[in-house]
């Protein structure tokens, strides 16, 4: 099943988003520090969108329950080794259309 991802801006640096799968939805605040997206080298990407695809990423990973109310990107990449390089190619390979 499809999950559908929404992402909304709370304030800068900080999102709500909320993941919709069937009848069941879960809410969660994530923080973004725009220093990150710079030292991933998407700071020239829209944040909301880099949110979006990191949760599609932990989604794939783990059921939408196991992820905690709060997130920090920061915190993500501890979890999975490969999650940056991912996060990268997803994000720009989305950005470019391909």
């Amino acid at each position: 099943m499809q999950t559908h991802i929404e992402v909304q801006l709370v304030e800068t640096g900080r999102y709500e988003v909320t993941a919709i799968e069937g009848l069941l939805t879960t809410r969660h605040r994530v923080t973004a520090p725009a220093d990150l997206l710079d030292d991933l080298g998407l700071s020239a990407v829209e944040p909301a969108s880099v949110v979006r695809e990191t949760f599609a990423m932990l989604l794939e990973r783990e059921p939408a329950t196991s992820v905690p109310a709060h997130v920090n990107l920061e915190a993500i990449g501890n979890c999975y080794p490969d999650f940056w390089s991912e996060l990268r190619h997803r994000v720009l390979m989305t950005r470019s259309g391909s």
